[in-house]
């Protein structure tokens, strides 16, 4: 499910370029305000595809503040006077309530130290569920993989022309996708594959990172989805 967040701005605003972090401190400071415990469970825990996995995902995502008039100055986005959105994804109906409830009790968004007045909040409608399927991607996919040798270990950052890209996507969707089900259904034939045309990469700053926080973020603006029929069934979206 995804809730559209209209806003109306009586002036120029400024936001950071690097926001990722501020609005992920929006989205649990909305949790908070309705429900303290999910929130820290959210926020400290997550969900897991297994009982006894230990990684953990907190099956949200959402995209920058988007407006039609915007502009870039130094480290900062300018939202002209107008109207602008923030869209708000997640498959789990517990987060969504608590998200809305939180932020219809606030009546505004802070983003660092601008202010963004909240006109309104609706969901949008669910796309149709098909057997092959492309996708806009509301934020950046970073993928990498973890290498050793006998003397260190590292992380390297993959490209979307590297073998394991669609591999790695594929098993992050996967284990999200049980994460919320806790089931082995659709996974067995699912084909991620990113739309080669459309994908671009760059370095961007990235904070809490070490090494300097600098990495290759991947921004696939569509990728693919494949599955056989006798194995698809309709999951929230």
């Amino acid at each position: 499910m995804r809730l559209k967040v209209s806003l109306q701005l009586e002036r120029e605003t400024a936001v950071p370029l690097n926001s990722q972090h501020l609005l992920t401190a929006v989205v649990y400071r909305f949790l908070e305000y309705s429900n303290a415990d999910y929130a820290a469970f959210l926020h400290g825990k997550g969900y897991a595809p297994d009982e006894d996995d230990q990684r953990r995902f907190k099956l949200f995502c959402f995209s920058p503040i988007r407006s039609r008039r915007r502009r870039i100055a130094g480290d900062n986005l300018i939202l002209g006077m107008g109207a602008a959105e923030w869209l708000v994804s997640s498959p789990v109906e517990q987060f969504l309530s608590e998200f809305a409830s939180g932020l219809l009790s606030s009546g505004h968004l802070r983003v660092g130290n601008a202010i963004l007045p909240i006109a309104n909040v609706e969901t949008l409608p669910a796309p149709p569920i098909e057997y092959s399927m492309s996708f806009k991607c509301l934020s950046p996919i970073v993928a990498a993989v973890a290498e050793r040798n006998a003397q260190k270990s590292w992380t390297r950052f993959l490209r979307p022309k590297d073998p394991d890209f669609s591999d790695r996507v594929r098993a992050n969707l996967l284990n999200k996708y049980r994460a919320f089900s806790f089931s082995l259904r659709l996974c067995q034939k699912l084909q991620c594959l990113h739309q080669e045309t459309c994908a671009t990469g760059r370095r961007t700053f990235v904070e809490g990172l070490p090494g300097g926080g600098f990495v290759f973020v991947v921004m696939v603006r569509a990728f693919a989805v494949r599955f056989q029929p006798r194995q698809a069934h309709r999951v929230p979206d």
